[in-house]
């Protein structure tokens, strides 16, 4: 079915049905003291474990013109996402707007901040379009939605290592040199071939239609279920160009992601790791080695609180100090991590006052 054909169902069914009432005052009241009362939450968490703190919004606000052209980014960063997401769901042959696309990545990614890691708004973000998409096969699409959103997050990943991959070949003289360099380069390398390798095992036909995958799939619980999003899946290897156009998609989105941090790292000083017989004395942060490291810290600061809060860290301090030989990382990913917050604070208009445009006619 088509965003046209959407469309007209949508003009049709007031015509078609009886008119439906307006909701009573009481539930009116209610839903809006649910949301607030689930944004009160969400600000209580982030002040009471100190992930959103007066000094830390100090730091940026004295680079406040860094901090602006920093977020900037985020926002072709969400338009790109979202027109990805929309390709592979009509790949899947789920037809969704993507004005609705757009509204409840944000709301997802408000979501993000009281979920364990930086991502799990995804599972809201799908949960809101299975309620306003068209499935092809007439059902209630959640469960395909829900992985939908998982591969689509998954070439995200694959994308950010093959950007890192992109410029550790093009900068492979510099990075030659440092062993520490080369090791990252080999990484990235091997996580790309695995994400391949892994990818055209689990949509190969033969895999589809292995007797043993389905006797072992058969003892699980709803099955059947589980065997029609398998398919779903696994006819992706029809549409590889898809998928060849969302990679690319993907990394241009990753490039710019990349720019923002990079945007941050101009509002600090960095110096070298101290040790027992010598401090750290201030040193210039090289291009070409950070953004060989960056996508690992970025894939790293996946898993954190708030927006990659506590792993992410941990990994960019790791990261500068045994690769880069410096110190900064942490601070860095703590600023990233900030802007990342208050843009996800975006998502609380979307929250209360967006009216999706879609329709699944399965729900009506």
């Amino acid at each position: 079915m088509t965003d046209a054909a959407v469309e007209n169902l949508d003009d049709a069914l007031p015509a078609e049905s009886e008119p439906q009432r307006a909701p009573s005052l009481a539930r009116v009241l209610l839903k809006w003291a649910l949301k607030l009362g689930l944004l009160a939450a969400i600000f209580t968490y982030l002040v009471k474990t100190d992930r959103l703190k007066a000094s830390d919004l100090q730091a940026l606000a004295q680079r406040w013109d860094l901090t602006l052209l920093a977020m900037s980014f985020y926002i072709p960063c969400v338009l790109l996402c979202a027109f990805r997401y929309q390709m592979l769901l009509r790949a899947l042959h789920i037809t969704a707007h993507f004005r609705d696309i757009a509204a409840f990545s944000m709301v997802g990614m408000l979501f993000d901040l009281i979920s364990p890691v930086s991502n799990g708004g995804d599972v809201v973000k799908a949960i809101y379009l299975s309620r306003t998409s068209s499935v092809a096969s007439g059902k209630r699409g959640v469960a395909i939605i829900l992985v939908s959103a998982l591969v689509d997050r998954i070439v995200g990943l694959f994308a950010l290592f093959t950007f890192a991959l992109i410029v550790c070949a093009l900068a492979w003289p510099q990075i030659s040199g440092n062993a520490n360099l080369r090791m990252s380069a080999l990484i990235i390398a091997l996580v790309c071939l695995g994400g391949l390798l892994g990818f055209f095992v689990l949509v190969s036909e033969k895999l589809e239609k292995s007797a043993l995958r389905k006797r072992l799939m058969h003892i699980l619980p709803f099955h059947e279920k589980i065997e029609r999003v398998y398919a779903s899946f696994a006819s992706l290897r029809h549409h590889k160009g898809v998928l060849l156009i969302m990679l690319v998609l993907s990394i241009f989105n990753h490039a710019l992601n990349c720019t923002s941090v990079l945007v941050l790292t101009y509002g600090m000083e960095f110096t070298t790791v101290p040790t027992a017989s010598a401090p750290g004395v201030p040193a210039t942060l090289q291009l070409v080695p950070f953004l060989t490291v960056l996508p690992l810290g970025l894939f790293l600061n996946t898993f954190g609180f708030a927006g990659g809060l506590g792993g992410g860290n941990v990994a960019f301090e790791f990261l500068f100090t045994t690769v880069l030989g410096l110190s900064g990382g942490a601070a860095l990913a703590l600023r990233y991590q900030i802007c990342g917050i208050l843009y996800r604070l975006f998502g609380i208009p979307f929250l209360i006052f967006y009216r999706h445009k879609g329709v699944n006619p399965s729900l009506e």
